[in-house]
């Protein structure tokens, strides 16, 4: 009887840990399904803020930009494998030279169902 409950706990325990490693390694396409257009947006309107405030706080110019903002509506994506690509414009005010737009490109990896890990922005652009 403890040989078929080990069994069973050994068996549970590497059926779990399979399809954890799975779940995370398994292409973005999977995750976009037939909503190609669709999952764009709900990535920018889940990452675009964070992304932003990386950009601004990177920049080195802290004290001169302020009201940052990613514009709706300008955004794109691009994704192979578990590897994604969003691009977008921001729009922010600076002190001398007044209201500026800027594109940006994000490189991130899929970490796990509809969730990217952007290593602390990653600015292509």
């Amino acid at each position: 009887m403890k040989i078929n409950k080990l069994f069973v706990l050994i068996s549970s325990l590497l059926i779990i840990v399979f399809g954890i490693t799975v779940i995370g390694f398994i292409s973005i396409n999977v995750d976009s399904g037939a909503c190609n257009t669709g999952y764009t947006t709900f990535v920018f309107d889940k990452y675009s803020n964070k992304l932003a405030n990386n950009f601004y706080e990177s920049a080195d110019l802290l004290d001169e930009i302020s009201e940052i903002k990613p514009i709706k509506g300008t955004q794109k994506a691009k994704w192979n494998g578990i590897t994604i690509y969003l691009e977008f414009d921001v729009e922010y005010k600076h002190n001398v030279y007044g209201v500026n737009t800027e594109r940006l490109l994000f490189k991130g990896k899929r970490i796990w169902i509809d969730t990217f890990n952007w290593d602390n922005g990653n600015i292509i652009v």
